[in-house]
């Protein structure tokens, strides 16, 4: 699936592959991601491996780069919830 994402060409794409620690490359060549607050990576997630975000005060954060001013685009990603039916 990532190599299909790749191929969209988007302006960033950020994979947390497993081995990554608190940080990820961008594979667009653009700025890395950093988990923060207490975010970890997890062996389950829709690309192989996935971000967990305890709903707290856990983020990723992206340094800003003037390529993400823009007023148009779109931003996508995949979760998956521990439950459904309950305030997140």
């Amino acid at each position: 699936m990532a190599d299909g994402i790749i191929a969209l060409n988007p302006l960033s794409y950020w994979a947390f592959p497993l081995a990554a620690g608190t940080t990820s490359a961008n594979s667009m060549g653009g700025t890395g991601a950093t988990l923060r607050g207490g975010a970890s990576i997890s062996a389950s997630g829709a690309q192989g491996s996935g971000v967990v975000l305890d709903g707290v005060n856990d983020l990723v954060s992206v340094t800003h780069s003037v390529a993400y001013a823009t007023n148009a685009g779109a931003m996508s990603l995949f979760f998956k919830p521990d439950a459904l039916g309950r305030d997140q």
